[in-house]
């Protein structure tokens, strides 16, 4: 089992709306757990068409998983709820998992179809 690494980075100081439009995002933490990575970026903008005098901010999770042939994650979310729920789900289907691995994965032998080519050999 991998354990999961945490690099978290000095967040800069919100940029202060002037003339120029602000439209930045800048990584908050990293995640890794083998080839998992989680990202926590924050994003601000501001535009001098909007009509308001501070710059909005809001942070997100990214969540990217790895594409092994069959399937792949791509997660993002503004709200933390649905990664605690994704833990959970992921957690659980990893206990699962193993399991299955570990009591279900017997092979059965192959047996050669009476009559069919090479049986007789």
């Amino acid at each position: 089992m991998n354990d999961a690494t945490i690099e978290r980075r000095d967040l800069p100081a919100l940029p202060i709306p002037d003339e120029a439009p602000i439209d930045q995002f800048e990584t908050y933490a990293v995640i890794r757990c083998g080839d998992v990575r989680a990202e926590i970026v924050r994003f601000a903008y501001w535009h001098p068409n909007d009509g308001v005098d501070t710059v909005a901010v809001s942070f997100d999770a990214r969540l990217h998983v790895p594409d092994e042939g069959a399937g792949i994650a791509d997660i993002h979310v503004d709200d933390p709820q649905p990664l605690f729920d994704v833990a959970q789900v992921a957690q659980r289907a990893a206990f699962l998992l193993d399991e299955a691995r570990r009591h279900h994965a017997t092979a059965l032998p192959m047996t050669a179809a009476a009559g069919s080519e090479g049986s007789e050999r």
